[in-house]
C-alpha cells in the first residue's frame, strides 16, 4: 500500500490535481470552459463569473488519500480492485 501511496504522491502533482490555481489562473480555466463549452454572450459572461465566484475547499493530497483509503476500506476491495478503486479517487 505504501508504494501506492509514494506513487500518487509523487505523480498528482505532475498532473496538476495537487496545483493550487491563482484568480488569475482560475479565470482563464473558466473562461476556457465556457469556450469549450460553445457559449456565446450573455451566458458566456454569466458561465464565467459564477465560475469564478464559486469557491470549494479542495482537500490536501493527505486529506485526499486518506478519504480514499478509508472509502476503499469500508468497501472489502481486493488487492488489485482497491488499488484501481484509489486511483481513480484520487483523480476525482
Amino acid at each position: 500500500m505504501k508504494p501506492l501511496i509514494l506513487a500518487l504522491a509523487i505523480a498528482l502533482p505532475c498532473m496538476g490535481i495537487a496545483h493550487a490555481e491563482s484568480p488569475e489562473e482560475k479565470l482563464q480555466a473558466c473562461n476556457a470552459e465556457a469556450t469549450g463549452k460553445s457559449l456565446k454572450e450573455p451566458a458566456h459572461g454569466d458561465y464565467v463569473r459564477e465560475c469564478v465566484s464559486h469557491t470549494r475547499d479542495v482537500p490536501s493530497l493527505e486529506d485526499k488519500m486518506k478519504m480514499c483509503d478509508a472509502d476503499a476500506e469500508s468497501r472489502s476491495l481486493t488487492a488489485d480492485e482497491r488499488a484501481a478503486f484509489i486511483k481513480n479517487c484520487m483523480t476525482m
